[in-house]
Protein backbone atom coordinates (compact mmCIF):
# COMPACT_ATOMS: atom_id res chain seq x y z
CA UNK A 1 0.00 0.00 0.00
CA UNK A 2 1.37 3.20 -1.02
CA UNK A 3 -0.37 5.81 0.91
CA UNK A 4 0.89 8.93 -1.35
CA UNK A 5 2.45 9.36 -4.35
CA UNK A 6 4.84 12.41 -4.30
CA UNK A 7 6.57 12.75 -7.78
CA UNK A 8 6.66 10.01 -10.09
CA UNK A 9 6.21 5.84 -9.90
CA UNK A 10 8.45 3.49 -12.53
CA UNK A 11 7.30 0.01 -11.34
CA UNK A 12 7.37 -3.49 -12.72
CA UNK A 13 5.14 -6.13 -10.50
CA UNK A 14 5.19 -10.14 -10.50
CA UNK A 15 2.06 -11.31 -8.39
CA UNK A 16 0.88 -9.28 -5.31
CA UNK A 17 -1.24 -6.45 -4.54
CA UNK A 18 -0.77 -2.64 -5.46
CA UNK A 19 -2.98 -0.10 -3.50
CA UNK A 20 -1.97 3.91 -4.03
CA UNK A 21 -4.52 5.71 -2.01
CA UNK A 22 -3.17 9.45 -3.43
CA UNK A 23 -1.71 11.33 -5.78
CA UNK A 24 0.36 14.78 -5.00
CA UNK A 25 -0.19 18.37 -6.32
CA UNK A 26 3.59 17.90 -7.87
CA UNK A 27 3.00 14.39 -9.12
CA UNK A 28 4.55 13.80 -12.52
CA UNK A 29 4.36 10.48 -14.43
CA UNK A 30 3.35 6.93 -13.26
CA UNK A 31 4.66 4.08 -15.18
CA UNK A 32 3.22 0.38 -13.94
CA UNK A 33 4.02 -2.85 -15.36
CA UNK A 34 1.98 -6.32 -13.64
CA UNK A 35 1.90 -9.62 -14.19
CA UNK A 36 -0.89 -11.53 -12.18
CA UNK A 37 -0.88 -8.44 -10.06
CA UNK A 38 -4.33 -6.93 -8.24
CA UNK A 39 -3.68 -3.06 -8.41
CA UNK A 40 -6.49 -0.80 -6.77
CA UNK A 41 -5.94 3.18 -7.71
CA UNK A 42 -8.02 5.77 -5.68
CA UNK A 43 -8.40 9.21 -7.19
CA UNK A 44 -10.02 12.29 -6.25
CA UNK A 45 -11.68 14.97 -8.16
CA UNK A 46 -9.46 17.79 -7.51
CA UNK A 47 -6.79 16.77 -10.22
CA UNK A 48 -7.39 15.25 -13.52
CA UNK A 49 -6.42 12.09 -14.43
CA UNK A 50 -5.30 10.77 -18.04
CA UNK A 51 -5.36 6.80 -18.20
CA UNK A 52 -3.71 5.03 -20.81
CA UNK A 53 -3.94 1.22 -20.11
CA UNK A 54 -2.81 -2.15 -22.11
CA UNK A 55 -4.32 -5.28 -20.79
CA UNK A 56 -4.68 -9.08 -22.25
CA UNK A 57 -7.90 -10.92 -21.88
CA UNK A 58 -6.85 -12.42 -18.54
CA UNK A 59 -7.31 -8.70 -16.86
CA UNK A 60 -10.06 -7.26 -15.48
CA UNK A 61 -10.73 -4.21 -14.81
CA UNK A 62 -13.48 -2.51 -12.24
CA UNK A 63 -14.31 1.21 -12.20
CA UNK A 64 -16.65 3.66 -10.02
CA UNK A 65 -19.15 4.58 -11.78
CA UNK A 66 -18.00 8.12 -11.48
CA UNK A 67 -15.13 7.77 -14.00
CA UNK A 68 -16.50 8.34 -17.63
CA UNK A 69 -15.31 8.71 -21.05
CA UNK A 70 -13.93 5.13 -20.93
CA UNK A 71 -12.99 3.66 -24.11
CA UNK A 72 -11.56 0.15 -25.48
CA UNK A 73 -10.44 -1.17 -28.45
CA UNK A 74 -8.55 -4.36 -29.25
CA UNK A 75 -5.06 -4.30 -30.23
CA UNK A 76 -3.95 -6.05 -33.68
CA UNK A 77 -1.15 -8.72 -32.94
CA UNK A 78 -1.32 -12.16 -31.43
CA UNK A 79 -1.30 -11.33 -27.95
CA UNK A 80 -5.19 -10.33 -28.01
CA UNK A 81 -4.31 -7.43 -26.30
CA UNK A 82 -6.87 -4.09 -25.36
CA UNK A 83 -6.67 -0.89 -24.79
CA UNK A 84 -8.63 1.17 -22.29
CA UNK A 85 -8.42 4.90 -22.12
CA UNK A 86 -10.05 7.26 -20.17
CA UNK A 87 -10.35 10.34 -18.21
CA UNK A 88 -11.64 11.73 -14.85
CA UNK A 89 -11.06 14.59 -12.70
CA UNK A 90 -12.09 18.37 -12.92
CA UNK A 91 -8.96 20.53 -12.64
CA UNK A 92 -6.96 20.35 -16.11
CA UNK A 93 -4.44 22.33 -15.13
CA UNK A 94 -3.28 19.07 -12.40
CA UNK A 95 -3.25 16.60 -15.07
CA UNK A 96 -1.99 13.52 -13.98
CA UNK A 97 -0.76 10.87 -17.09
CA UNK A 98 -0.91 7.27 -15.88
CA UNK A 99 0.65 4.61 -18.12
CA UNK A 100 -0.31 1.04 -17.27
CA UNK A 101 0.77 -2.33 -18.65
CA UNK A 102 -1.25 -4.76 -17.24
CA UNK A 103 -1.10 -8.77 -18.25
CA UNK A 104 -3.37 -11.04 -15.02
CA UNK A 105 -5.02 -9.95 -12.07
CA UNK A 106 -7.50 -7.11 -11.25
CA UNK A 107 -7.59 -3.60 -11.82
CA UNK A 108 -9.55 -1.30 -9.87
CA UNK A 109 -10.31 2.43 -10.46
CA UNK A 110 -12.01 4.52 -7.83
CA UNK A 111 -13.12 8.05 -7.83
CA UNK A 112 -13.45 8.97 -3.87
Amino acid sequence: QIDRLNSGLNLATKYGDVDIKNFSDDFESFNLKTNDTDVTLHFTDDKYYKLNIITDKETEVYYSAEIENITSEKLEGEEKLIQVTCQTGSDKSKTVPLEINSRGGNLSLKLK
